[in-house]
C-alpha cells in the first residue's frame, strides 16, 4: 500500500476558441522526490532544480488528458507548493492499480 503524501492538479483545456486552460481539482497522490538541487544561480538570483515521481490511483485515470505530455501542479500534504511541471512520462501500473507520472 502506498500512502498519499500530497496532491496533484492537472492543467486542462476548457475551451478551444479562444484557447483557455483551468486547473483540475486536487487529487491525492504519493510524491517521491527524484532530485532536488537548490544550488542553481543566475545573475540576479537563485533557482531550484527538482524532479518528482508521482503515484496516483488508477481510479483517477479519467482525470488525465489523452495526450502524453501535459502540465501538473504539485502540493505537499502540509500545503507546501512544490511547483508546476511538464510531464516527462506516464506509465500505467496495472498490477498495482496505480499510475506513475515522472516530472
Amino acid at each position: 500500500m502506498i500512502l498519499d503524501s500530497g496532491y496533484i492538479e492537472i492543467k486542462q483545456i476548457v475551451s478551444e476558441q479562444p484557447l483557455k486552460f483551468e486547473w483540475s481539482d486536487k487529487i491525492k497522490c504519493h510524491i517521491n522526490t527524484s532530485t532536488h538541487n537548490n544550488r542553481g544561480t543566475y545573475r540576479d538570483g537563485k533557482f531550484i532544480a527538482s524532479s518528482y515521481i508521482i503515484f496516483m490511483d488508477m481510479s483517477d485515470k479519467d482525470e488525465l488528458p489523452k495526450r502524453q505530455l501535459f502540465r501538473v501542479r504539485l502540493t505537499s500534504n502540509i500545503g507546501e507548493d512544490l511547483g508546476d511541471f511538464e510531464t516527462q512520462r506516464v506509465e500505467y501500473l496495472d498490477l498495482r492499480q496505480r499510475i506513475k507520472i515522472i516530472v
